[in-house]
């Protein structure tokens, strides 16, 4: 089977690492694989992959027309070269199936996907809400991308922002698209995204449910003291860990960090954080060691299995790679109800969920977690198992592979 992806990123961000051990999961069952991209960044070496972009020409043209603060035009330049350049590529490799990731990070627009629903049938993971929505990734409490997003949308400037008056024919463009191409497929890693799909204008559209994975024999329990030795942090004080890309940003919850710290009551605590942006912590009886921005699997899994806890402070969420990584590791998670969340951290077999969006609710799940932890049930055994039951990546794999069969040569 070929296989066409497209991601606008290559493994920068959860949505492009999961693309990219996905794609691996493929090309170890077998499938032929190439992948189309916004930008590259040599993460995935092993890959066959080839830059999507508009053609010098033309990107030289969109970088003028953005310098003379012309975006508009400069973006739709940018859609129209890429989708030609897209439209001779699949001409050329004939594809079984599309599978289409994150668009957002390159600007790409809807009409990426509608060119490629006219020369195959095209999976679409929802790594977030932007296939549905006029702009957000996330609509958090706004429920308008149901009957119709438009300029009253309450985060504009936000992550990926649009202009007000755009936000209406941007949702309608998804809709008709949709509408008009019953051989998109969504498929959700979340069952919690396939609700909001189906609640919106996936309604119609086939929508199924694959569970991320990731590589196990990487992401495996170590020993805790063996591990915090190795990092240099004390062996025996509750260790805590927090990753996220950018910790500060409010989709991460990172505004909410030093208020649960300051109502935990938990002491003393050290802290390991990891990402581009290091959280200020100055509490007493707290030690912080930030580790910056890891790319490492195998670091990453010393990490993990360093900590009593990750801590996942995110108000909205689909199903996050660092819950599934940490579980893997034997490390259990203590986290907001949102999202797809619920469906990775289960009360008292792999962490335990903050039931109001409040730094003090979080903070009473934490204490909770440390007594438990703390007194001899560290639920190590019981979040591996559930790791293996549920985000195996041959599994995943295989899930995808016999769905795009089905798509590809539908009786």
């Amino acid at each position: 089977m070929r296989i066409l992806i497209v991601s606008d990123l290559e493994t920068t961000g959860g949505a492009a690492i999961a693309c990219q051990r996905l794609t691996q999961g493929f090309i170890d069952l077998g499938a032929d694989c190439i992948r189309a991209v916004g930008t590259m960044d040599g993460g995935s070496p092993t890959q066959e992959k080839f830059l999507l972009s508009p053609g010098k020409r033309l990107e030289g043209i969109a970088t003028l027309a953005a310098s003379f603060h012309c975006e508009r035009v400069a973006e739709t330049l940018t859609n129209c070269g890429s989708r030609r350049q897209l439209r001779l590529r699949i001409q050329d490799l004939k594809p079984d199936i599309i599978h289409i990731h994150n668009l957002h990070k390159a600007k790409w627009n809807i009409g990426l996907v509608e060119e490629c629903a006219r020369h195959a049938s095209v999976a679409w993971t929802l790594h977030d809400t932007w296939s549905m929505t006029g702009r957000c990734c996330y609509p958090y409490d706004c429920e308008k991308f149901i009957s119709g997003c438009d300029a009253a949308c309450p985060t504009p400037r936000e992550y990926p922002a649009l202009e007000p008056g755009r936000i209406a024919a941007a949702w309608t463009a998804k809709k008709r698209v949709l509408e008009s191409h019953p051989n998109i497929t969504a498929v959700c890693p979340s069952h919690w995204m396939a609700s909001q799909a189906r609640r919106g204008i996936w309604h119609q559209n086939r929508v199924e449910v694959i569970s991320n994975g990731l590589d196990l024999a990487l992401y495996h329990p170590v020993d805790p003291v063996a591990a915090r030795t190795a990092l240099g942090l004390l062996p025996h004080i509750p260790t805590i860990l927090i990753v996220a890309d950018y910790l500060k940003e409010r989709r991460k919850g990172g505004g909410l960090l030093e208020k649960v710290l300051a109502a935990a009551k938990s002491r003393p605590l050290q802290i390991a954080t990891l990402g581009h942006s290091p959280p200020e912590i100055s509490l007493p009886n707290i030690q912080h060691t930030h580790f910056g921005y890891i790319s490492s699997d195998r670091m990453k899994a010393i990490l993990y299995s360093a900590a009593d806890l990750l801590l996942h402070m995110a108000p909205v969420d689909n199903l996050p790679n660092t819950v599934a990584e940490a579980l893997a590791c034997g490390t259990p998670v203590v986290a907001y109800a949102t999202g797809g969340v619920p469906e990775m951290v289960k009360t008292g077999q792999t962490g335990w969920l903050a039931d109001r969006f409040e730094a003090e609710s979080f903070a009473a799940a934490l204490d909770q977690a440390l007594d438990t932890t703390q007194g001899g049930n560290s639920l190590r055994q019981s979040c591996r198992q559930f790791a293996e039951v549920h985000f195996d990546l041959a599994r995943q794999a295989s899930h995808y592979i016999a769905l795009f069969q089905a798509l590809a040569h539908p009786s």
